[in-house]
């Protein structure tokens, strides 16, 4: 399917006017900077608050019905909820609702942190803080898909270059103070390929350090992940 300007046109004031009303806040974190006009990412990523997860899918589902559009409920998962708005031309647009930002168990960043702090973009879309900017669009890539994502390596680079320190405050957290060295070296670098190599052997030891911080938490939600992958792996061969 083809992803169209003039869905995104259509469907994002719409949406933005019954989330005003709510008082919910219209927050991309990533791939915002031609919103509400253009989406230049595969699909939009929102942060949302996980109370307000059920109040944003009745709204979408309003605007699909309003706008005359079908919705397909896509995967469902702990921090990633998909859902697809399809014209009758066959067009697509994909919102992703960001309820929090968790992974095999780790909560690497607080969404009312990222929420509450955002700041005004463009007339109704916030947009994120830069350092929580780059932290979600690193790990999304890295901590969550296994592989560095080239295709932001330079919007990377300047948010990192404007504030350090707080660059490495954030990916401390999750990386420990060594690999975050080692990630930021490459990355200044420009040596993708040796991250890449060494992705493995990160995340391992992300999941380690978490361990110790909250064994029983991070284990249970470590073991449902799989679980649940397991569980989508068997509905998609039926």
């Amino acid at each position: 399917m083809t992803k169209s300007k003039s869905l995104v046109k259509r469907v994002l004031p719409a949406l933005a006017q019954l989330l005003s009303k709510e008082g919910v806040v219209f927050l991309p974190v990533r791939n915002f900077n031609l919103l509400p006009e253009e989406n230049i990412g595969r699909d939009i990523d929102m942060a949302i608050l996980r109370s307000d997860t059920k109040k944003w899918e009745r709204m979408i589902a309003g605007v699909a019905s309003q706008l005359g559009l079908e919705v397909f409920w896509g995967r469902n998962y702990k921090y990633c909820r998909q859902i697809h708005l399809i014209d009758e031309d066959g067009s697509e647009l994909e919102i992703d609702l960001l309820p929090r930002f968790f992974w095999r168990g780790i909560e690497w960043l607080d969404e009312k942190d990222v929420i509450s702090s955002s700041v005004v973009h463009r007339g109704f879309v916030m947009k994120p803080l830069e350092k929580h900017e780059f932290l979600i669009t690193f790990n999304h890539s890295y901590l969550h898909g296994g592989f560095y994502p080239d295709k932001y390596h330079n919007r990377l680079i300047q948010i990192y270059n404007q504030d350090p320190r707080a660059i490495v405050e954030l990916m401390e957290y999750v990386y420990g103070k060594k690999d975050s060295q080692v990630i930021v070296r490459m990355m200044l670098d420009h040596d993708q390929r040796g991250l890449n190599k060494i992705n493995r052997q990160v995340r391992i030891r992300c999941l380690i350090r978490a361990l110790f911080r909250d064994g029983v938490g991070v284990l249970s939600g470590f073991l449902s992940s799989y679980a649940y992958d397991y569980y989508l792996k068997l509905s998609h061969k039926t």
